[in-house]
């Protein structure tokens, strides 16, 4: 057995006692539909959680049930594609592809599909070989049905798994391989992402790294405290018997330590509370706004961190919302006024200067995206990562340029990224400095012990990882304009 292929090997031997794995015609029928949505996923940009809803709701004859088996089976798929294309890269030929575009160049949907499934089922319900590959089979069989594939190719099929499947138990896949893919196979990560995190952070936390996205993703919500106290709400969620705990970094925030439905939980529809990323949440606490005063939320989306920002402000001053995109920006009509705030604008695209100077500007820039790989593994194949880095840097530095001078002298502006790559971090900030001398780094203003610990040493920076903090990966940066006129440099 592979050194690469050991961990895996070893958790579904644990696992194999734990689980069974059904045989009947209904449960075969799920793991076609398995396969044919993880076929349908791989093919699209949707994002997967937007994918995955419009697929149920075109198949209503699947029941809640089998609903939530094929999302949590899907994203076990989803993240263990790395790991499945590198192995059969290196397991077919002596030089196998390097980056995930090339193996997947090279894979066809409907093999990949089949494959996704049996090495789910023999890594994760620890199914026998021959069991998974007769289970993958009939799965595969019901996908047909589906259009996955045809009667003629599923022979040929069954011998791309008989073969994968031989390679693996024979080697672990891998023996020719050098150890860069070895680690990227072994920890299901795209080979180009691990080594860029090995070279920057070192090989022991690149690995941590790349095994947090492996984890779940926690539920958190954000309370909207001119609404209720996060004691009022943790009081209500616990006598219906939810199983939460206050937020760790963020003083608006419950944690689930158990996942549950929230549609029909009192107090959702009455904007009492909104789901929203704990680390997310960090960055409209960093402007840390002051009541009267008017800010931009120039990258706004559908507004999460708008109405975080008006809650803080107790209602007072203004936050205008900006996008350059309208229909990012509908959503946010509709929770206006379910969150009960009177001082949230929306300032549709183009419109940012018209309401200028602010007291605070915060850029929650476009970006790689990398802190949300628990939430959507499919960012890990999406091109060539140092031309999609060229192309978000592009687009944050077109955000600083624009946004940046609506900030009044002595004002705040706030930068943030849901990655951690420090072209679109720290170098960003480095940056704005060259572009704008007039501004200065800030100090963060948050008191959390541990959030101060992971400070930038001049701390006016922070950096959260699911590795260390069990949040998505979050950049967030506080700068202040001295009260000199704006200059480019």
């Amino acid at each position: 057995m592979g050194e690469a292929n050991f961990e895996w090997k070893e958790k579904a031997k644990m696992m194999s006692a734990e689980r069974l794995i059904p045989e009947s015609e209904q449960h075969d029928r799920l793991r076609g539909r398995l396969a044919e949505l993880y076929h349908a996923v791989i093919r699209t940009a949707t994002p997967t959680d937007q994918f995955v809803e419009g697929f149920f709701r075109t198949r209503p004859q699947i029941a809640m049930k089998g609903r939530m088996f094929l999302a949590a089976a899907l994203y076990a798929l989803l993240r263990r594609r790395p790991r499945l294309l590198l192995l059969r890269e290196w397991s077919a030929r002596e030089n196998g592809a390097t980056t995930l575009p090339a193996a997947i160049d090279r894979t066809p949907p409907a093999v990949e599909s089949a494959l996704a499934v049996y090495l789910w089922l023999t890594e994760e319900l620890g199914a026998e070989s021959r069991k998974a590959m007769d289970l993958t089979k009939v799965a595969m069989r019901y996908a047909g049905e589906q259009g996955v594939i045809t009667p003629d190719e599923l022979d040929g099929l069954v011998d791309a798994i008989r073969d994968f499947a031989n390679r693996l138990d024979k080697d672990g896949g891998l023996a020719s391989a050098p150890r860069p893919i070895q680690l990227a196979a072994q920890f299901s990560i795209a080979p180009d992402m691990l080594e860029r995190w090995v070279a920057e952070r070192g090989e022991s936390a690149a690995v941590a790294l790349a095994k947090s996205f492996h984890q779940p993703a926690p539920l958190d919500v954000r309370v909207n405290r001119h609404r209720k106290s996060r004691e009022e709400v943790l009081q209500m969620m616990r006598e219906h018997r939810l199983e939460v705990e206050a937020g760790e970094y963020s003083e608006d925030a419950i944690r689930f330590i158990r996942k549950a439905s929230l549609k029909n939980l009192p107090g959702m529809k009455e904007g009492w509370f909104e789901i929203h990323e704990q680390a997310s949440q960090l960055v409209s606490l960093a402007v840390a706004p002051e009541p009267g005063w008017k800010i931009l939320d120039a990258c706004a989306g559908a507004g999460g961190k708008t109405i975080h920002l008006g809650s803080l402000m107790g209602g007072k001053g203004v936050v205008y919302a900006h996008d350059t995109d309208p229909a990012r920006l509908k959503p946010l009509e509709q929770r206006i006024p379910r969150n009960q705030l009177t001082n949230v604008r929306i300032a549709w695209p183009g419109t940012a200067a018209m309401f200028a100077p602010y007291d605070a500007v915060l850029i929650d820039a476009p970006c790689l995206g990398l802190g949300r790989l628990r939430r959507e593994p499919t960012l890990q194949w999406r091109g060539d990562l140092r031309a999609r880095i060229a192309e978000t840097t592009a687009q944050q530095r077109e955000c600083l340029a624009l946004y940046a001078p609506l900030v009044k002298p002595g004002g705040i502006l706030v930068y943030a990224t849901c990655s951690f790559e420090p072209e679109e971090t720290s170098f960003m900030m480095e940056e704005l400095v060259r572009i704008f001398p007039d501004f200065k780094p800030d100090l963060l203003p948050f008191q959390n012990e541990r959030i101060r610990a992971m400070q930038s040493a001049d701390k006016s920076s922070l950096t959260m990882l699911p590795s260390t903090n069990n949040t998505d990966g979050f950049f967030i940066a506080r700068m202040r304009r001295t009260q000199e006129p704006l200059t480019f440099a």
